[in-house]
Formats: C-alpha cells, structure tokens, sequence
C-alpha cells in the first residue's frame, strides 16, 4: 500500500464497488490534481482518482470532469466509471492496462496525429450537448464552455 495507506483503505472502503473486497494498491505515478491509484480486485484493476489537497483553488470542475469521463466510457474512447463520490473527493474508473505517452512519444512521427483523432472521437460520436472541459489524470480543466480534448494518462 502507498503512504498513508490507512486513509487511501477508508476512502476506497466507501465505494460500494471496493468495499470489503480484497485488494491490492499502487500509487500511479503521475497527476498533477489529483493522487491516482491502480486498485486491484478479484473483479478487475480500477483506477481511484483522489483529489488533491489544495486543487479546489484551480476551480476544476468535478462534476464535469465526471460527466465527460461519462461520456468518453459511453463512445468507448474511456474507461468505464465505476462510483463518483464527490463528498468524499474521489472518482472510480476501470484500468485500461496501456503506456501513457512521454513528451518523447508525443513527437514520434505518426503519434500526434493520432492523438487528435483519439481526442476527436467523443465529439463526432456524441449527439448531446458539450458537457465542459475535458480534465486527465494529467492537466487541469479548461473553463472552456465546449469540450476540449487532451491526451489522457492511462
């Protein structure tokens, strides 16, 4: 368990989907508004996103950043969520076992473009309005009134 296991195990023990299972966790390295950890259970990996102390000051939009991480998981370009706990300051989504991207990866030839096709996907596969900003794991939320698409840590 990562320091200060104690709090991170009652915090996970209040989502119903974690509560009394075994598990095993990792601090994901990583997030500059938020502390990520890959949660692994008898069902499956998840990743708890536990907000930072202090990010509220950013005016990161929470329940944006839920509803889009909604919508990414409904064009399955995202991670299913699991639980959104606002109260408690955390997010729940499944792993998806892959290799975030360096700066390094970024510039090899071919990989940006896909990165703006990725990023593109959701607002081409989605009737409903823009739902806000879109917020990773890795940059804080635009105050954008439209979505806007960013490389996403995994």
């Amino acid at each position: 368990m990562p320091p200060g296991s104690a709090a991170i195990d009652d915090l996970l023990d209040r989502v119903p989907a974690l509560t009394g299972r075994p598990r095993t966790v990792r601090e994901l390295p990583g997030g500059l508004t938020n502390r990520n950890y890959h949660v692994i259970t008898p069902d499956g990996g998840y990743v708890a996103r536990v907000w930072s102390a202090g990010s509220e000051l950013l005016a990161i939009d929470r329940d944006c950043e839920y509803r889009n991480s909604v919508t990414a998981a409904e064009a399955g370009a995202g991670a299913p969520v699991i639980d959104y706990r606002p109260g408690d300051g955390i997010l729940v989504i499944g792993y998806i076992d892959g290799v975030t991207f360096t700066n390094e990866d970024v510039a090899k030839p071919g990989n940006l473009t896909r990165i703006a096709e990725a990023g593109a996907a959701p607002r081409s596969s989605t009737t409903g309005p823009a739902t806000g900003s879109w917020s990773s794991a890795t940059s804080t939320a635009s105050r954008s009134p439209t979505r806007t698409s960013r490389s996403r840590a995994t």
